[in-house]
């Protein structure tokens, strides 16, 4: 999965790549369905972080609410 910061410089350039294929969870840390999606999403990220085409992302959206 990719790293926030590394994530969030690239962020137009990544979602916009149409040679890519992403995917990106929006959480919130205090949310049950987003701590119970995590070790899939998790798994997910591990198994397709060999594919370049695909991103794998999640992004902590209370971080950025303002």
């Amino acid at each position: 999965m990719m790293v926030a910061k590394k994530f969030l410089d690239n962020f137009d350039e990544i979602v916009n790549n149409e040679n890519k294929d992403v995917l990106i969870e929006f959480y919130a840390p205090w949310c049950g369905h987003c701590k119970n999606l995590e070790p899939k999403y998790k798994e997910l990220g591990e198994k397709l972080s060999k594919d370049p085409n695909i991103v794998i992302a999640k992004m902590d959206a209370t971080r950025w609410e303002n």
